[in-house]
């Protein structure tokens, strides 16, 4: 009865798929002959413009300039840290350091939330016999082999205050061993946060600007309309702790050297550490609150990241007093009226290249991304049609499994009769997934084909013809193929016999 409900499933299951998948084809190739159809109005209409000068409101223009520096901000520990004391103090440095204390100039800036070296507990699920192979019972239920849960500790960075689930006597003494300072203020639990440093669940990481300046254009790339447009030009980039203003890495846009002399560094073997300027050191990209060649239990580390694009390029209307927006496109080629908004960031000075060249690089990533989205749903959706017709088609398959399993119980010859039962089982499968395919796939392509003879008549003709010719030249093979002719050439024989008999006096 298991495999009748799990047959019956399936079935009803790809009948409900095999319509939705078709839905989901047909919407993918709308997509992308409307998304087309913006690209195209984009390179024939928008106006390339220079990074000098307002080009007026309500344009239709391309434009790739450097990002304006008044645009970006001036970060400091107070950006980030709850404590306001603490916060002032990485700011302003230290008087005898030939830094000028934590700040950084940026577009947009993020705090990564801090991490601690702690005791991890890792659980994993073993064989309890690992010579133990799964069975299968009368009815065909596989049962498991029993597993029980193994438990693994060790010291690693880690962002939050891990806890422990196994309070076992062995887990305790495997922490003991993996975590040797482990609970020496507080019992059998990772030291907490220091104070005045927020956790991950407690500040808001990363700030991003509403809108920002584009060359000397008086134009703003701004989030109008709950968008995100201008929020695409993230904090994704480390921030390096120790670089100077020599432009050497290639970045731009920093102007500090954050604390030029080693700090000494106080911490308590297994104590909660004190997240200060007194008590950190910059270790590598991180400031941290202990030693980096001597990393130990309750150790703190914050890291931070910027952004390090110089310029920003894009394709829309330049709205009202410089304040850019999406271009309304007319409704045409069977799509609704929309808007098309394109942005780009660029991350060096060699990518602010020329308006044309600019222009002719937006266009040419956004056709790449068209296309690369149409073929990859495309073929999700003709192997979706194919598998839901197989599940409609499935209960023939599980008709002869459960006849197989039947002749499988027949006393003396069972065995036998199995593998005959299995062949034939596989052989129905191969004939179903054949048939799935036939049906599934020209359903599809004959969907795709609709869809563009609606649209685009032209295209749509030539997908529609390729579709016919193959449907033509399967329903030729079928009738090429020999036929069985039995009762028939039983029938005329028959026939053969009584006209002679008739014949005789």
């Amino acid at each position: 009865m298991q495999k009748v409900g799990h047959a019956c499933a399936c079935c009803i299951g790809g009948w409900l798929v095999f319509p939705l998948t078709l839905w989901a084809l047909g919407a993918n190739e709308k997509y992308f002959v409307c998304n087309q159809k913006n690209i195209l109005m984009g390179e024939a209409e928008a106006k390339i413009l220079p990074c000098e000068g307002y080009p007026g409101d309500n344009k239709f223009v391309a434009v790739g300039c450097a990002i304006n520096e008044e645009s970006k901000r001036e970060w400091t520990m107070k950006d980030f840290l709850t404590d306001a004391t603490t916060a002032e103090r990485f700011s302003r440095g230290s008087p005898s350091a030939s830094g000028t204390g934590f700040k950084f100039k940026s577009l947009t800036g993020q705090m990564n939330a801090p991490e601690m070296y702690q005791c991890k507990e890792h659980a994993r699920s073993e064989q309890v016999d690992p010579s133990c192979k799964p069975t299968k019972d009368k009815n065909g239920k596989t049962i498991s082999c029993p597993v029980h849960t193994v438990y693994s500790y060790s010291l690693e960075w880690s962002a939050g205050r891990a806890s422990f689930q196994c309070s076992e006597s062995k887990c305790q003494n495997d922490r003991k061993v993996a975590c040797p300072d482990l609970g020496k203020e507080i019992s059998d639990q990772n030291p907490p946060y220091p104070d005045g440093l927020p956790t991950a669940m407690e500040t808001k990481w990363a700030s991003n600007p509403f809108s920002f300046k584009i060359g000397n254009t008086g134009l703003y790339i701004t989030d109008g309309d709950g968008g995100t447009r201008s929020r695409d030009f993230k904090a994704d980039k480390p921030l390096p702790l120790r670089w100077e203003k020599d432009g050497k890495d290639g970045t731009a846009g920093m102007d500090w050297k954050f604390m030029g002399t080693r700090i000494n560094s106080v911490m308590d073997r297994g104590k909660q550490s004190k997240f200060d300027y007194s008590h950190t050191e910059i270790v590598g990209n991180y400031i941290q609150t202990c030693d980096g060649n001597d990393v130990v239990h309750g150790c703190v580390r914050v890291s931070f990241s910027y952004n390090a694009d110089v310029g920003a390029a894009f394709i829309g209307n330049t709205g009202v007093g410089g304040k850019t927006e999406p271009m309304n496109m007319p409704a045409s080629w069977g799509c609704p009226k929309s808007t098309w908004f394109v942005t780009k960031r660029l991350a060096s000075k060699a990518d602010i290249k020329p308006g044309k060249e600019v222009k002719e690089d937006i266009i040419a990533t956004q056709n790449q991304k068209n296309e690369s989205s149409l073929y990859f749903f495309r073929v999700v959706g003709v192997l979706g049609c194919w598998a839901a017709v197989y599940c409609c088609l499935y209960p023939i398959v599980a008709f002869f499994d459960i006849m197989e399993d039947y002749m499988a119980m027949v006393p003396c010859i069972g065995g036998c009769l199995s593998v005959i039962g299995q062949v034939v089982e596989t052989l129905v499968q191969l004939v179903v997934c054949c048939m799935s395919c036939s049906f599934g796939c020209s359903a599809a392509f004959f969907t795709i084909a609709i869809v563009w003879l609606y649209m685009r008549p032209l295209q749509g003709i030539l997908y529609m013809l390729g579709c016919l010719a193959v449907s033509g030249g399967a329903y030729a093979l079928a009738h090429m193929a020999p036929k069985k002719e039995g009762k028939g050439q039983a029938r005329d024989l028959n026939q053969e016999l009584a006209s002679a008999g008739g014949e005789q006096p």
